[in-house]
């Protein structure tokens, strides 16, 4: 129960902290778009920026997870995968809209 607090918890930050990135590289993304940068390159930027730092982390978590675990575990890795999936994808979508300006 503690770990899934912690997990929930990090993943928050984590979403907050980008969110937060968004908004204030809003006008630089404003600008390559003035300067002809297509919309579709722009949210491929958010994403992989998002991703970064949402994943690098994560990665290290599960070779601990290998390491550090027994099989029995799987159940809480695929949690663990389920739980930072659905906050990656909330802050991908949150930082596209702030980048697009609605």
């Amino acid at each position: 129960y503690l770990g899934v607090v912690f997990l929930l918890a990090s993943a928050a930050v984590l979403a907050l902290q980008q969110l937060t990135q968004a908004a204030d590289n809003a006008p630089r993304y404003q600008l390559l778009a003035r300067l002809g940068a297509p919309e579709r390159m722009r949210a491929r930027s958010v994403d992989i920026q998002v991703f970064l730092s949402f994943f690098l982390p994560l990665a290290l978590a599960l070779v601990h997870a290998a390491v550090g675990m027994t099989a029995s575990s799987a159940v809480a890795a695929v949690l663990l995968l389920v739980i930072y999936g659905g906050y990656f994808l909330a802050t991908c979508w949150g930082s596209r809209r702030i980048v697009r300006g609605g």
